[in-house]
């Protein structure tokens, strides 16, 4: 502030020259001195009296003022008066309330009024105006009044015109206003300190601009400038404010008890341009706005609170008119934001940044309900977390929201497009099933509830009944979701289950009215194998989702612990694909609907107690698939099963692996009878399957309860099963054919109803060219004899109506020879073998017609077409065998009809030689008798020699030694057959482990079998022409009838050579037969 000499305008005198000083002395007259003098005094004593009088009467009429008109107590400490420059200054000025506190206070206050000014002006002009450190103390009472309203003078009633005033210069040094807000709940109060202003030209006279420069600070960082114009006539203001630093916990202190949250801390900045006019009406203009919000952070007022942080806040380029009523700003951006505990360092939710740029405001123009639009939402790296967790339950890069608008008088809000990108979520259903999402999310809501219960805020003004409010219309063009990953855990399975959806891409394009269907697009890829596409449609009210569903190379091992949940097996491979069309309809009763196609490729599963391959299939193809939910029904129109495998197992208890395997752990209720079956015409779930097609199947089975145990297996499995369905009186045709072990065959044929098997079958199984050995397990506990060799041949009819059997059983043993007697409680007590060899016909055949016919409880087996057909072949034995009677008259072998050539050889064996020497005999002793000689061969046997002798060129090519050796064997199947087939046939080579093995109901490959059964594969992929075979034959019927005719003098005319002919080899021998004719 200005010295008082310095407010006095006092300056030294400077030197006179002679020549001026001799010029004054000459000028002045006595008259004029007289004037001079008297001028003089009059000056003296109006300086005398404004310096010594004027004090003591300016404190005592102003005291006097204040403490009548006013109530209020004014001290002043010292008052001087410059009379010639009309300024005045006053010391320790302060005015408070009679015994109380200070209401305003200076250290000095200097004024210096313009005295011609004023008259002119005809008001108070003040040329300066400074304080020096005042002092105002704002207190707002707990009944709402301000103190400071005591320095406002009553009204003068009979003054009604408007004050004239000017200030020339205002300024304000070092000031310090406290607030105190004593009406609040928490009384708040704030100091603002030092303030500065200064102030120049400020006038009522109309449309005088005045320039002012503010600048106020409160000690702890915060500060307010303001700097610009100011007229009074009218009230016009253009400048700029700025509020920087300001602490967000001033405000908050102000607004506590209002609020549910504590703000530990923060910085705010404001600043702007305005321009503001009070006249007629009220104008105002803000460019260049901007906010700031630095390192905010706050917490919930709970038991447990939540805590809030803000790293920064920037709002920029804020424009608004009124009353225009028009606002719109550049961008807003909030950086590192997050949601934590009260430690601020366990972050919940949170992101990094939150963009929003080119917003604006203006009211709803009469062509246009388009009140508010954003150009663009931008929302990046978002983040929500579980603390008992590594990673978030969603991390989010980027979110943007494009074009957005929306009109407040219409309640409607519009986005173009949504898009999300690359972000990724974690879901996990844990062991009591709850999700970790809805835990989470219910505990946030749990804890938010509680935080707004637990605040002070005053309620919200109850809406009268009938007051309605309508509904907001919310609406997107399009939703685009890319680059999206969601990982998947469910804990309810043991072990879990985990696998990711990734790169999802989804694109839904909303309509406007909920009842309309949205469009809908996506696709994605499963991190475990597979991908899944869908498009369609859906719909909100009611809840309805149709489209075409695209799932490729879904991998199934992943999910092989829900297949555990029901059956016990293990998925070892397997993919599928679906495609068709999809239907969901939300009614009263869910409607849900699927048509299409569904395949399964490379599947295999294992036996969870055995660890062998329990089920396999290179493909399952289900075609024409309809699956319809209410009313419940099922229909395919064809099922195709390539290279099926299963493998069926009676254990050692009786028991079948396939019903243990398709045991659950779920428990039966005690004590509850189940229920009776539904004796309903129509089935719950009707089902259909028109065809089941059966390629290159194979079965093991294997019957571990027979001592010994017993184990075979089906191969190349084809056939199909038409017309499964669960409707009463339909029929299943089956027509299946297979061939078992390495030369038997089996045919199944007929029809039944699968569902109704008490009511209904009528089926036709035939087996032929068994290997008897096989049975011997069958044969030891019924017959009480090993078998040692033989063939079987079974044609079996079983028919059932309404539980009532008719079977016709026609079983033919071929050479059946029994071994050793085996102790058996249940074999028969009879003479077995004489009972066989009266059966025997003359190819050492037993033909059996076994009928069963009565209820299923209580089948009978008839024994008297057995004892009568074996009666029969004793008296035709003769007749049927002439050459045994031949044999008898020369005494040679009773099979002398019969020459044995070892298979791929026409060379006469040394049984052969014999033979055609009794043979010679008894033509030598009847001269009538001729003989045809007919080369036989057999195709099977010839052609395995000869396949057989190719591959042994093979082997000793590899092995010089011969040696058969695993490694050899399958190197050799592997080039010419395929690891898969090396695999199908291990599996086929499994038996029952020895006797002596610790684990006698175990599975093992049997070593011999297998090799065996290798070495007859590779055989079986030689290759023999027909000729070769028919050459053999040939050959054969020459060595033959040159032994007769050369070596035995047998003539040439009773020997004939016929063309050669197919003959089964015997005891691995291919016999040709030699026929008597009369010469």
């Amino acid at each position: 502030m200005r010295t008082f000499r310095q407010h006095t305008g006092q300056q030294g005198t400077g030197m006179l020259s002679d020549s001026v000083k001799d010029s004054i002395r000459n000028s002045i007259t006595p008259q004029r001195k007289r004037y001079g003098l008297i001028v003089l005094a009059l000056f003296l004593a109006y300086t005398t009296i404004g310096l010594l009088a004027a004090p003591g009467l300016v404190i005592r009429l102003a005291q006097d003022y204040v403490r009548d008109a006013l109530k209020l107590e004014l001290t002043i400490g010292k008052l001087e008066v410059n009379p010639l420059l009309l300024a005045v200054k006053i010391n320790e000025l302060k005015v408070s309330e009679p015994g109380g506190e200070t209401l305003v206070s200076a250290r000095s206050v200097y004024v210096n009024a313009q005295l011609w000014h004023s008259i002119w002006l005809r008001g108070a002009s003040l040329d300066e105006l400074d304080l020096l450190e005042p002092y105002v103390n704002a207190r707002l009472s707990k009944d709402g009044s301000l103190n400071l309203l005591q320095l406002i003078p009553p009204d003068d009633k009979e003054d009604t015109d408007e004050p004239r005033w000017r200030i020339g210069t205002l300024g304000v040094h070092l000031a310090r206003i406290d607030v105190h807000d004593d009406s609040r709940p928490t009384p708040f109060s704030t100091v603002f300190s030092p303030l500065n202003l200064s102030l120049s030209e400020l006038s009522s006279r109309p449309n005088k601009e005045g320039n002012y420069n503010l600048h106020a600070e409160t000690g702890e960082g915060e500060a307010l400038d303001w700097k610009g114009s100011l007229a009074m006539q009218p009230v016009r203001s253009r400048g700029t404010l700025t509020i920087s630093g300001l602490k967000a916990t001033t405000p908050w202190r102000y607004l506590q008890d209002e609020l549910p949250v504590i703000v530990d801390e923060g910085r705010i900045t404001i600043r702007g341009n305005y321009d503001l006019t009070a006249d007629n009406a009220v104008t105002f203009a803000l460019r260049q706005g901007q906010v700031l919000v630095d390192g905010l952070a706050l917490h919930m007022k709970a038991d447990n609170p939540l805590s809030f942080v803000l790293g920064k806040l920037d709002l920029n380029g804020i424009s608004m008119d009124w009353p225009a009523q028009t606002a719109s700003f550049a961008s807003l951006g909030l950086h590192d934001v997050a949601l934590t505990e009260a430690d601020r360092k366990t972050v919940l939710a949170g992101f990094a940044d939150l963009l929003l740029k080119q917003g604006t405001y203006q009211p709803t123009a009469a062509n246009s309900t388009d009140a508010v639009r954003l150009a663009s939402v931008e929302l990046g790296n978002f983040i929500l977390t579980d603390a008992s967790e590594p990673s978030p339950l969603i991390s989010l890069p980027g979110l943007a929201l494009r074009k957005m608008s929306a009109s407040l008088s219409g309640q409607t809000v519009h986005v173009d497009q949504i898009v999300l990108s690359k972000g990724d979520l974690d879901v996990r259903r844990e062991a009591d099933g709850s999700i970790n999402w809805t835990t989470r999310l219910d505990s946030l809501v749990n804890r938010l509830e509680k935080t707004s219960a637990s605040g002070t805020s005053p309620p919200s003004p109850a809406k009268p009944d009938n007051a309605t409010s309508p509904a907001w219309v919310a609406t997107l063009g399009e939703l685009d979701l890319n680059g999206f990953r969601v990982d998947v855990e469910d804990r309810v399975p043991i072990p879990a289950v985990k696998t990711s959806l990734e790169n999802i891409g989804m694109r839904i394009f909303p309509q406007l009215d909920a009842k309309s269907a949205h469009a809908l697009e996506g696709k994605l890829t499963i991190g475990t194998g597979g991908t899944l596409g869908f498009k369609g449609t859906f719909a909100e009210q009611p809840l309805a989702v149709t489209g075409d569903l695209d799932l490729k190379e879904l991998s199934l091992p992943p999910f092989a612990p829900y297949a555990a949940r029901v059956a016990r097996f293990a998925l070892e491979s397997g993919s599928l694909d679906t495609t068709g069309r999809f239907s969901f309809r939300q009614t009263d009763k869910a409607q849900a609907e699927f048509n299409g196609r569904v395949a399964v490729q490379k599947f295999s599963a294992n036996d969870l107690d055995q660890d062998e391959r329990f089920l396999a299939w290179q493909a399952l193809t289900v075609e024409g698939l309809r699956w319809q939910m209410e009313p419940g029904r099922l229909t395919i129109r064809d099922i195709i099963a390539d290279q099926p495998f299963t493998r069926v197992m009676i254990n050692a208890d009786r028991s079948i692996n396939l019903v243990r395997i398709m045991e659950t752990d779920t428990e039966p209720t005690s004590g509850k009878t189940p229920a009776a079956p539904s004796t309903s015409a129509e089935p719950d779930y009707p089902v259909r399957i028109d065809r089941i097609r059966m390629r290159n199947g194979a079965m093991l089975f294997a019957d571990l309860s027979l001592r010994p145990q017993f184990a075979t297996g089906i191969q190349s499995l084809n056939g199909d099963i038409k017309g499964f369905s669960t409707t009463p009186g339909t029929h299943t045709s089956i027509n299946l054919k297979g061939r078992v072990d390495q030369y038997g065959r089996a045919d199944i044929t007929g029809s039944i109803n699968p569902l109704a098997g008490d009511q209904y079958t009528d089926i036709a199984i035939k087996f032929q060219n068994l290997e008897l050995t096989t049975l011997t397990p069958y044969s030891a506990k019924f017959a009480g004899y090993r078998i040692d060799k033989g063939k079987l041949s079974m044609d079996l009819a079983y028919k059932i109506n309404k539980r009532q059997l008719e079977a016709t059983n026609k079983v033919v043993f071929n050479q059946l020879t029994l071994g050793e007697k085996v102790d058996s409680p249940d074999a028969v007590k009879l003479p077995v073998k004489l009972a066989l060899a009266i059966m025997k016909d003359k190819n050492g055949n037993i033909d059996l017609d076994l009928p069963v016919t009565g209820s299923l409880d209580d089948p009978q087996f008839k024994v008297g077409p057995l004892i009568w057909k074996a009666f029969v072949n004793v008296l035709a034995k003769v007749a049927a065998a002439p050459f045994n009677f031949i044999a008898g008259l020369v005494g040679g072998d009773e099979n002398m009809d019969s020459l044995p050539f070892k298979a791929g050889s026409s060379a006469l064996e040394p049984e052969a030689v014999t033979r055609l020497e009794s043979l010679a005999k008894a033509l030598t002793e009847r001269p009538a008798i001729g003989i045809e000689i007919r080369g036989t061969f057999d195709p099977q046997a010839d052609a395995l020699a000869i396949r057989t002798a190719k591959f042994e060129t093979e082997l000793r090519k590899r092995s010089p030694d011969g040696e058969r050796s695993r490694r050899t064997l399958e190197a050799m199947f592997k080039e010419k057959l395929g690891t898969e087939a090396l695999a199908q046939q291990r599996a086929l080579s499994l038996r029952p482990a020895e006797e002596s093995a610790r684990n006698k109901d175990e599975l093992k490959v049997a070593e011999s079998l297998y090799l065996k059964a290798l070495e007859n594969e590779l055989i079986a992929r030689e290759v023999v022409l027909e000729g070769d075979l028919r050459q053999i034959a040939l050959d054969r019927a020459s060595n033959v009838r040159k032994t007769l005719v050369e070596t035995h003098k047998i003539e040439e005319t009773r020997v004939f050579v016929l063309e050669p002919v197919i003959s089964p080899a015997e005891n691995e021998k291919v016999v040709m037969k030699i026929a008597l004719t009369a010469s």
